[in-house]
């Protein structure tokens, strides 16, 4: 078995535990960064200027990792912006 069989068991195996429909995501620390930009405006879901900031940066990660890049957002109207 692989890793990514190993891990899919046992993200199955989580999901059993929560109600229906929950996602469950898994990540291997050995392959995982952690990414806090600098410079960037101060949070402010009224300013169009940030959320084209947080774009930018994206886009820089996804190119920079030729496209292998997870983002995690903090609510969905930031996910559903970019």
């Amino acid at each position: 078995m692989n890793d990514w069989e190993r891990l899919h068991r046992q993200a199955e195996r989580y999901k059993q535990s929560y109600p229906p429909g929950t996602r469950v995501m898994l990540l291997n620390t050995n392959h995982t960064r952690l990414y806090i930009p600098t410079g960037m405006p101060t949070p402010d879901n009224s300013n169009e200027d940030y959320f084209k900031a947080i774009a930018d940066e994206i886009y820089g990660i996804i190119k920079a990792t030729n496209g292998h890049t997870a983002i995690l957002f903090t609510s969905y109207k930031t996910l559903n912006l970019m």
